[in-house]
């Protein structure tokens, strides 16, 4: 193995980590978050306040454990799950890019008070840019990778 392709692999096997560390503690905070929600209620101006936290925080479980999974993926496939994390990726990305849009809407109040506490599951990803980061360097990785060898040695998985 050539010291670009070891470079790519630890890569890989970073994000990999990186993706696991940061679904669980999403995860983590999402459990403390939902188990101290004797504060939520509706109120006469955001109606639907309970409603939509509980919507964003499965919204959230999803992309965490999608994301947990891309991690092992990454850690056991390495190049080979490079495409099902970016789709997570982009499904956090487009997620947090669609939350605003919706402060648009008749429930702008709801949304606007569910949105601190139903999405505390992504948010740190968010805000440091973790999905945009991940989904550049791993494309990088992957197109780096394959570069250097055939596509065939990346089709077996060592997890199974």
């Amino acid at each position: 193995m050539s010291n670009a392709a070891k470079v790519h692999h630890q890569l890989i096997m970073l994000f990999g980590v990186l993706h696991i560390l940061l679904s669980v503690l999403g995860l983590y905070v999402i459990v403390a978050t939902v188990g101290s929600t004797s504060f939520l209620h509706d109120d006469p101006s955001a109606p639907h306040v309970v409603e939509l936290f509980y919507g964003m925080t499965v919204v959230n479980v999803l992309l965490l454990a999608g994301l947990g999974l891309a991690g092992y993926r990454l850690l056991c496939s390495g190049v080979a799950a490079i495409r099902f994390s970016n789709l997570i990726c982009i499904g956090e990305i487009s997620y947090l890019l669609l939350l605003p849009l919706l402060w648009a809407s008749n429930l702008r109040s709801s949304i606007a008070s569910a949105t601190g506490i139903g999405n505390v599951g992504v948010m740190v990803q968010g805000v440091a840019l973790y999905p945009v980061i991940s989904l550049v360097a791993l494309t990088i990785c992957r197109g780096c990778s394959l570069a250097i060898d055939p596509p065939s040695s990346h089709e077996n998985s060592s997890c199974r």
